[in-house]
């Protein structure tokens, strides 16, 4: 099973910031993680469409969501920033 990394995913989104969190950055891959799934579509996992509740409700069952506050997460929906470019378009899932 691959992952395209060109189509804005929750998949795609945990890719990128487990990088950084390899890398060891952990609050910066929190912080990206949380960017990058204002991106996704609610259907692919992320935030974009979803009411109140329903991000409340998402947050609640993430466990790297979880631990942040909600206003914290509504907040990273202003910060500027695109889906990043991947060199390898498609990738083995983890």
């Amino acid at each position: 099973m691959s992952l395209d990394l060109t189509i804005p995913s929750q998949q795609g989104a945990y890719h990128f910031a487990r990088q950084m969190a390899l890398a060891g950055d952990r609050n910066g891959a929190d912080a990206l993680y949380i960017r990058l799934l204002w991106l996704v579509r609610c259907d692919q996992g992320g935030f974009l469409g979803l009411s109140d509740s329903q991000l409340e409700e998402r947050v609640a069952r993430d466990r790297i969501l979880c631990t942040h506050d909600i206003a914290e997460i509504t907040h990273a929906m202003y910060e500027p920033g695109e889906w990043p470019m991947a060199r390898n378009l498609k990738i083995a899932a983890e």
